[in-house]
């Protein structure tokens, strides 16, 4: 005699083990998930410091001096003197947005050039009011960023530019280089 239907009792048992091999298979698709997240995010961090450490490298190659930092309300600005028709080329770092922004000064008198933010988390670019001045809509701030000029002061060739950036509140971006000063003059 062959049985050709499935029993309640082996209908019962198959779902039962199929639940246990569903439940077995979800944490790793959710770790996976996670993994890959967190990997977007630290190569959001590595592109927006290097994008600033690039800029930053672009003006020091290009500038004759670097001035000493200077404390302003919110934040301290790295000056760079340079000797093309904007003289001047300021780095701020702000405090309270933590955020690094960049600005040409010229010569000219009253003509500034735009500001440009190249890393802030601060706001959420894709909110009601937007931001216009964000670099490629970055999410990443800074936590840490200094410039110093490495040698006795007045005489220095060089200068020392360290960022830590921070993207999505979790992952971390440490960069440091030394810069040379191409066009460096003592006075």
């Amino acid at each position: 005699m062959s049985r050709r239907c499935v029993t309640l009792l082996e209908l019962l048992i198959a779902t039962v083990i199929s639940t246990i091999a569903m439940f077995a298979l979800v944490p790793p698709f959710l770790a996976e998930g996670n993994l890959f997240r967190k990997g977007q995010r630290q190569t959001e961090a590595q592109r927006d410091a290097q994008m600033a450490m690039r800029a930053i490298a672009r003006v020091a190659r290009e500038s004759g001096q670097m001035l000493l930092p200077m404390t302003i309300p919110d934040g301290v600005s790295y000056v760079f003197e340079t000797s093309d028709a904007c003289g001047v080329k300021a780095f701020v770092k702000r405090d309270s947005t933590r955020s690094l922004q960049f600005q040409e000064q010229c010569v000219f008198p009253g003509i500034v050039g735009p500001l440009v933010t190249l890393i802030s988390g601060d706001v959420d670019p894709d909110g009601p009011e937007g931001r216009n001045d964000l670099i490629d809509r970055n999410e990443s701030w800074l936590t840490e960023f200094t410039i110093d000029r490495v040698g006795p002061a007045g005489s220095s060739k060089t200068i020392h530019v360290l960022a830590r950036v921070q993207h999505g509140g979790t992952e971390e971006e440490l960069l440091e280089t030394t810069l040379f000063l191409r066009n460096w003059s003592p006075n």
